[in-house]
């Protein structure tokens, strides 16, 4: 999904992507998505297998911030693990965040 491409597009693709079935949990969608920039800013609260505690992390894509509605399509796409989608986001300076389906995401809240 290229930066040009508005919130609205990347929440219908992740909503028709293939989820795979429990036979065939690999026969699923990976999305690479171009992002203005990944930063390690308190946006988003990573946590998960891999993961050690938490991991804080900005994404800015699609127009918007990680605030994006992007969040709950993914989350309902992953909800029946092993079923789910993949997601790697790349950015303009080549960082790059790899968001498997196990990956749980919640916005950060400020105090």
């Amino acid at each position: 999904m290229l930066n040009d491409a508005n919130s609205f597009q990347l929440e219908e693709a992740i909503r028709k992507a293939k989820a795979g079935d429990l036979i065939h949990p690999h026969a699923s969608a990976t999305f690479i998505v171009e992002a203005e920039q990944i930063t390690n800013d308190n946006g988003l609260v990573l946590s998960g297998p891999g993961i050690e505690d938490t991991h804080h992390v900005q994404v800015s894509t699609c127009g918007s911030e990680s605030r994006g509605s992007w969040l709950d399509e993914r989350a309902l796409r992953n909800i029946e693990y092993p079923l789910g989608i993949d997601m790697i986001f790349v950015d303009r300076d080549s960082r790059t965040l790899c968001l498997p389906r196990t990956t749980q995401i919640s916005k950060k809240v400020n105090n």
